[in-house]
């Protein structure tokens, strides 16, 4: 019995010692991203490769393995990237000002990937995958939209859609839904239509001098709540019920309705 106890108290602080290094690798990693984008401020590349070669489990396995597990790891690469962009835009937006300084928005954003990679990704719960979700595509469109004008439409478009895409999927492996492929093509081709009117007519809302949230960014995620509980009631009951989405459905367009017509200079 003692050796039992031993046992079971050694793996318990083996436990622990592991949760510390991973999240002390994590916080470094962090650092580092940061650190890249301040010490190379012309270009976020430096920093956008690192966040790709942390992916580098994704071919650790058989080549048969490696789409399924890249397509797995999408929303949490898409918010890095995310991240990545915001933190650089940051520092283009201070070019030419002798008042802006960039690296607080940066440390800011930084400390938020952290957490990310410390207590948001690791989580597996059926609400933390949602909030999961629900920040990459965030965060992602809110980046895609820093820079829009500097892509072609094309590619804005087509980031559009792998960000909602890899979004919805997440969600959508939550109900271990047949059709998941097909079903977040659906959702990434709908939100890329909004993307493609968005390029052409671009509203945010500044919240720091250096950070802007893009008005579709808003749009499609309060778009993504609805639809998520629409499919959480078809996929319960078999049919949509007007007392489980009425409320979703009600504050999405109200959002909807004020941010078009209430901040958008349309009446001014």
């Amino acid at each position: 019995m003692a050796s039992m106890i031993e046992f079971i108290s050694l793996a318990r602080k083996r436990g622990v010692i592991a949760d510390i290094l991973h999240a002390a690798f994590n916080l470094l990693f962090a650092v580092a991203v940061t650190a890249l984008v301040i010490i190379f401020p012309d270009t976020p590349w430096p920093a956008l490769v690192l966040v790709l070669l942390a992916k580098w489990r994704v071919i650790a396995v058989r080549p048969r393995y490696w789409w399924i597990n890249f397509l797995g790891s999408l929303p949490d690469l898409m918010l890095g990237f995310g991240v990545v962009v915001l933190m650089w835009q940051a520092q283009i937006a201070t070019l030419g000002s002798t008042t802006l300084v960039a690296w607080p928005v940066q440390v800011a954003l930084g400390l938020f990937y952290a957490v990310w990679l410390i207590v948001i990704k690791p989580q597996h719960k059926h609400n933390w995958v949602l909030i999961q979700s629900g920040l990459s595509q965030f965060v992602s469109l809110m980046a895609l939209f820093s820079i829009a004008y500097r892509l072609p439409l094309a590619a804005a478009v087509i980031l559009g859609f792998v960000a909602t895409f890899a979004a919805a999927r997440q969600v959508l492996g939550l109900h271990e839904e047949k059709s998941q492929t097909l079903l977040s093509l659906v959702w990434g081709l709908a939100a890329a239509e909004l993307v493609f009117a968005a390029w052409h007519w671009t509203v945010a809302y500044q919240i720091t001098p250096l950070l802007k949230i893009p008005q579709i960014a808003i749009i499609i995620a309060v778009l993504g709540f609805v639809a998520e509980r629409a499919y959480a009631g078809w996929r319960n009951n078999q049919v949509v019920q007007w007392r489980e989405i009425s409320l979703p459905l009600i504050f999405a367009l109200a959002v909807i309705f004020l941010l078009i017509f209430g901040f958008s200079g349309l009446w001014a």
